[in-house]
């Protein structure tokens, strides 16, 4: 099952098994935007639910959107996963620059367009 989990502004899709729990949807986000479960709150129809509470027999449906709320460590785990992830895009980026570099220096780089 496929639900929107809104954060602010921020929204993001997150797969569950059909008969996930929210603490599945909590993994899921986890896994995404790596802040860990004990520091996330959801609110699905008005209410926080708990983590063994089936996402289904709470009446969600795919595409539905269930609310995250973070903790104040949860803030600055989300603020430290940005960093890191924004760190890694760079020396990404540093090393494709330097093997273009070294293709042109040995000739191998590819014709422009």
């Amino acid at each position: 099952m496929h639900l929107v989990v809104v954060q602010g502004k921020a929204k993001h899709t997150v797969t569950i098994p059909d008969e996930g729990t929210f603490r599945s949807v909590k993994d899921a986000v986890t896994e995404l935007l790596g802040i860990s479960a004990a520091c996330q709150k959801l609110i699905f129809k008005g209410k926080e639910r708990k983590d063994p509470e089936i996402v289904s027999s709470a009446g969600a449906k795919a595409g539905d959107k269930v609310m995250l709320m973070l903790s104040e460590a949860g803030h600055k785990e989300a603020a430290e996963a940005l960093k890191a992830k924004e760190k890694e895009a760079s020396m990404q980026l540093n090393r494709d620059a330097a093997s273009l570099k070294q293709a042109h220096r040995d000739g191998t780089a590819p014709a422009a367009a």
